[in-house]
């Protein structure tokens, strides 16, 4: 994402050693004049502060004597749903954190690089300008995680119980739910398990995580939200779910043709993936909304996402960027999902980049119950070095 300074940001950090809290006030002394910065030395402070003005972001240590830092988010969060919700890590904390694993937006492993935490910190600030509404970012930031067909979530649990079934088997499972696939990717990349690479394959983060660790994780953590057989949003959150997993391997069919290498297009195909969560999210958490949102465009024949723009003042790839920003999935799937139909107002230079394939996906794909087809911008496409005839080539291809 396109990052700036941002005024309005005010942010809590929480430690309780004075020394740490001194070095962050110096580290980030350059952002006094842009950002409100408090600091406080246990989790009861920071609970005062934010009584006394609300804060968009707490970054909290995980050890300390009272509350400790899972305590204090899980409060927060209670408190103030709309508040970006950090934790500083070590690798033994995962125990502690295993049950209230879904009321903590970003793992940050301790000790943390400042550029890291910097990065966090203002990506937050550009993601929150997208959506205006205080509601929006309430509802976005107060989720768990992106709902899970019930089916889907069983089918995993009993494979995770059967010894005999293998990585590729499990894989092909959370392959098939959008919703456990960002779960999962979430947590293997972030500093939970302390894994120090990164992935962008669903096998890879099975095989890192073990077959145990996520079957603990499946029974005991309440990370995953299904949607039962009679929930109203089960309908639309699986079909969504399987456009988005078409969307996803024609994105990543279309970059290989287009000369990527495999584990390039692997990445890419994420972005397909990952591109109507903002949607589902709408579905799920705002059906009335939803519900006039598709009538709507329906009965004016308009494309939904213009809908969603008068109805809920945004289109869903902001609402998908900014839950997928929380979680801490890398810049370039945050940017290409927020794009993906605007590709000419990212900072996008380059046609590797997974934005270009999904902008191009987008357009050659046909339309669904639950998506558009949009325009291809070729103007910018050639600005970033793809040709009208690396245009002619694909579509003779696909």
């Amino acid at each position: 994402m396109t990052e700036s300074h941002c005024c309005s940001l005010d942010v809590i950090f929480v430690d309780d050693e004075p020394r740490l809290l001194d070095g962050l006030r110096r580290q980030f002394r350059s952002y006094r004049t842009e950002w409100a910065m408090r600091f406080a030395n246990s989790g009861e402070e920071a609970l005062r502060m934010l009584r006394e003005e609300p804060a968009d972001v707490v970054v909290t240590d995980m050890r300390m004597p009272g509350m400790n830092g899972v305590e204090l988010l899980n409060q927060v969060r209670q408190d103030s749903p709309g508040t970006i919700r950090f934790v500083l890590s070590g690798q033994t904390d995962q125990s502690e954190l295993l049950d209230d694993i879904g009321n903590i937006h970003q793992f940050l492993q301790k000790p943390c690089e400042i550029e890291s935490l910097e990065h966090a910190i203002r990506r937050t600030c550009t993601l929150a300008a997208m959506l205006e509404s205080p509601r929006l970012r309430e509802i976005v930031s107060g989720i768990h995680s992106l709902p899970i067909i019930s089916e889907s979530y069983n089918k995993l649990v009993r494979a995770l119980e059967d010894e005999s079934c293998d990585f590729d088997a499990i894989a092909e499972i959370v392959e098939q739910d959008v919703g456990l696939s960002v779960k999962i990717l979430q947590l293997v990349n972030s500093a939970f398990f302390g894994i120090p690479r990164k992935t962008a394959s669903i096998h890879d983060a099975i095989v890192m995580i073990g077959t145990q660790n996520l079957l603990h994780l499946a029974m005991s953590a309440q990370i995953f939200d299904t949607l039962s057989q009679s929930s109203m949003s089960k309908d639309v959150v699986t079909k969504i779910w399987g456009v988005s997993n078409h969307l996803g391997e024609y994105t990543r069919h279309l970059a290989i043709r287009g000369g990527l290498s495999t584990e390039s297009a692997d990445g890419v195909r994420f972005a397909g993936v990952f591109s109507h969560i903002g949607r589902a999210i709408i579905a799920w958490t705002m059906p009335f909304e939803f519900e006039e949102i598709i009538a709507a465009a329906r009965e004016n024949q308009t494309p939904i996402r213009d809908e969603e723009i008068k109805t809920i003042g945004v289109p869903q790839e902001y609402v998908g960027a900014y839950a997928l920003g929380l979680w801490g999935f890398s810049d370039q799937i945050v940017e290409s999902v927020a794009r993906q139909c605007t590709p000419s107002t990212s900072m996008v230079k380059n046609h590797e980049h997974p934005l270009l394939w999904l902008h191009l996906a987008r357009a050659m794909m046909k339309p669904s119950e639950y998506t558009d087809r949009i325009g291809f911008d070729m103007e910018w496409a050639q600005s970033i070095g793809f040709s009208d005839q690396d245009l002619n080539d694909l579509r003779s291809a696909a």
